[in-house]
């Protein structure tokens, strides 16, 4: 749950087009691919669930920041 809010912590909501890195698709992609990467991790090592589930909080953060009208910058 924590990572779910972290990317309001990185970009604090200071007006309703806050938008700036921290809500970037790239930061997306690449959360994605972690999430990715430490799911298939824990078919090994089940601790890295861990790790996957804060990047899946983080990226479904973004996931419905994206639905919004102000959407994602590049």
């Amino acid at each position: 749950m924590v990572f779910s809010i972290l990317p309001d912590w990185i970009d604090p909501p200071t007006s309703w087009k806050h938008r700036a890195f921290g809500h970037s698709k790239r930061v997306l992609k690449n959360a994605f691919l972690l999430f990715l990467l430490f799911t298939l991790v824990a078919l090994i090592y089940p601790y890295a669930i861990i790790l996957s589930g804060a990047f899946l909080g983080y990226v479904s953060h973004l996931a419905f920041d994206w639905t919004t009208p102000a959407g994602l910058p590049d």
